[in-house]
């Protein structure tokens, strides 16, 4: 609420709650509801700190036991009198005075930024807050003085045109900016008063001329006496889709071509637009336990998540030092084997270190691997094709490879649980989901569940098969090692740190048409794109052409791969990526991103893009409101549900421009 609908909304408040006894109070999460025995009969005014304040006629579960503050409050306030509610200088602070037998206490409610309830003893001093705090300018303290925000702005009832003109003149910022920061206006009258003058929101404050600050004097001037006087015309206004956007107390230039409902008075608009959510009804509560179960089996799948990647991180690991340890056997049992006689003979950890350091200074061979020594573990640590890997010198390489794999093989079985608990959870998800179908709305919303490619980059191709790429060299080699199976095609741009792209076939030929869009998915999420170049060149082959050991004695880096045999090319292919939206099965959106053929032929709207100048978080907004426009009102809401973050994931590395 802005403080101008405070400062209308009070004036109608004040007439039912004046003289009214406070029967009870209730809170729920951080709403109030001041139960009222009025004139007019019972009555509830909703206070929610940082938001809101009004009398609803909504009824809402009350819960069975209160908060502590909750307690501490009906203690200090229940059975007293209303004697008066204020606003405090036209700011977003409201002032509720009580009386009883114990004298006068004050009801502060602050409903700016993240809000506070306070309430104050006769000399205005803090007995309690809903929370404390210490700031730069104030506190918020038990017997301290309750001190209000500096005011933000100058006053604006006792504005002149001359302050005005000094104000604008002395900013360099847009005028509705300078509007709202410099003179406490609200930024939706901001842009009224901008809107009353025949100006652009933007333009330059410093270089507006006389007859223009004239104008604006007289727009705020107009705003300011409509505040006082009227005519009201309290409404909701609602936006193309018919979703309620706002609530104001008389028309608005802003708004003049969007649809709107009157209401009798302003509170009956404001309540009506915030309304009641599901959890506050008493049906709210069965979804309130439900959304509960649902959030608790959603820790759980990504607990399990996260242990099948942890997982499948070692077991990858250390099936890779296995494998290194033989691709290097005869120099690693050398090694261990020196140190081990050495130790048999009594020499100590610290002389052979030494020994070890003067030969690798000489060049002997294989010193050169070892990296460090743990005699604590009784291990040494060897530096094997870009790899470290510590190694019990206790044992031999074969058996110092078989521990490793062993470790791999745990590892392993470990996933296969997480994999086998995920999957419980997961229809434990779906039947939670489906006894919720009765109580579904707005406020329950269970989260989508994630198809296990959409870890990495993917897009179904036109021919409907699976296609996924990495995003790191990490989902690269855990792409090839783990999700690569016989008769797959594997495709790379022709560039260095290209992500790898897998088609999975399923034992099925692959048409022409998919192979180009995965050259086409490759090329574009390559470092090509951040370059701005048109087109790329890319390559495919069989899995079974694709290696991550390298022939004996040859070195490969840490998370590359080798292909062996003949590539076949795709050259010249165009950077094109298209961004669409996908629904499931229970109505949620999602994003997916491939080539524009594909995403063309598989969701209903989509934007396509190239190499550009835009950056990516620009383009990740114009992506989602440009989706959002050309959507039906249903997935235009669903769209807006989809957070920024996710648009942002699935663009490539670079500036885009929109097509």
């Amino acid at each position: 609420m802005s403080n101008f609908d405070i400062a209308i909304l009070l004036n109608e408040v004040a007439q039912s709650v004046m003289g009214a006894w406070i029967n009870n109070i209730y809170q729920i999460k951080e709403t109030f509801l001041f139960k009222l025995n009025t004139k007019l009969g019972e009555k509830t005014l909703l206070v929610e700190p940082g938001r809101s304040i009004y009398l609803t006629k909504f009824q809402r579960a009350i819960p069975k036991v209160p908060t502590n503050f909750c307690a501490s409050l009906r203690k200090h306030i229940r059975n007293r009198r209303i004697e008066d509610v204020s606003q405090h200088d036209l700011d977003r602070i409201v002032k509720i005075v009580v009386t009883g037998e114990r004298g006068n206490n004050s009801i502060i409610i602050e409903l700016f930024g993240e809000g506070n309830l306070i309430l104050c003893d006769a000399e205005n001093k803090i007995i309690l807050a809903r929370w404390y705090r210490v700031m730069r300018d104030r506190s918020v303290k038990p017997k301290e003085v309750y001190t209000p925000p500096p005011l933000r702005g100058t006053n604006l009832m006792n504005l002149s045109r001359d302050e005005v003109s000094s104000i604008l003149s002395s900013s360099s910022a847009g005028l509705a900016e300078t509007l709202a920061s410099r003179l406490n206006i609200d930024p939706l009258y901001a842009e009224e008063v901008c809107a009353l003058s025949k100006l652009e929101t933007d333009t330059r404050s410093k270089d507006l001329n006389i007859d223009e600050i004239t104008r604006i004097f007289n727009a705020i001037q107009l705003t300011l006496d409509r505040l006082k006087v009227g005519p009201y015309v309290p409404q909701i206004v609602y936006d193309a889709s018919g979703k309620p956007i706002s609530t104001v107390p008389f028309n608005l230039e802003v708004f003049e071509n969007l649809a709107s409902k009157k209401t009798e008075n302003y509170n009956d608009a404001i309540d009506e637009f915030f309304g009641v959510t599901g959890v506050e009804t008493t049906k709210g509560l069965e979804k309130k336990e439900l959304e509960a179960k649902v959030k608790e089996i959603e820790n759980t799948i990504e607990e399990q998540r996260k242990k099948i990647s942890e997982s499948e991180e070692i077991e990858i690991n250390n099936r890779r030092f296995g494998d290194l340890i033989y691709s290097n056997w005869r120099q690693v049992q050398e090694i261990l084997s020196t140190i081990l006689s050495a130790k048999r003979k009594g020499v100590t950890w610290q002389e052979i270190e030494k020994k070890i350091e003067e030969a690798k200074k000489v060049g002997v061979v294989p010193t050169n691997k070892v990296s460090s020594f743990s005699p604590g573990q009784g291990t040494v640590t060897l530096e094997l094709n870009g790899d470290k890997i510590a190694v019990d010198v206790r044992l031999s390489a074969t058996e110092n490879a078989s521990r490793f794999y062993e470790l791999a093989k745990k590892a392993e079985s470990k996933k296969k649980g997480a994999e086998s608990a995920l999957q419980d959870a997961l229809e434990k998800l779906r039947k939670l989901q489906r006894e919720g179908l009765s109580l579904r709305d707005e406020t329950l919303k269970v989260k989508r569940i994630r198809k296990w490619y959409e870890s990495y980059r993917w897009f179904i191709s036109s021919d409907g098969f699976l296609v996924i790429g990495g995003r790191d060299a990490k989902t690269n080699e855990i792409i090839v090692k783990k999700r690569m199976e016989p008769r797959d095609i594997f495709v790379h741009a022709d560039v260095h740190g290209a992500p790898v792209v897998i088609i999975k076939s399923e034992g099925k030929e692959v048409p022409e048409t998919t192979l180009m869009e995965a050259c086409q998915f490759s090329v574009s999420y390559s470092k090509l794109w951040k370059l701005g170049t048109g087109a790329g060149d890319a390559y495919f082959v069989k899995s079974e052409q694709v290696s991550f050991s390298p022939p004996s004695g040859e070195y490969l880096q840490k998370g590359s791969f080798m292909v062996r045999g003949e590539r076949t090319y795709m050259k010249g292919v165009p950077l094109r990526i298209s961004v669409g939206v996908t629904v499931d099965e229970e109505g949620h959106a999602g994003l997916v991103a491939g080539p524009p053929s594909s995403i063309a032929s598989k969701t209903k709207i989509s934007v396509e893009l190239a190499p550009g100048g835009e950056s990516r978080s620009r383009s990740a907004r114009s992506i989602k409101y440009g989706l959002a426009k050309i959507a039906s009102p249903e997935l235009k809401q669903k769209i807006e549900e989809i957070a920024l973050d996710e648009f942002l994931q699935v663009l490539p590395s670079g500036g885009l421009h929109i097509k």
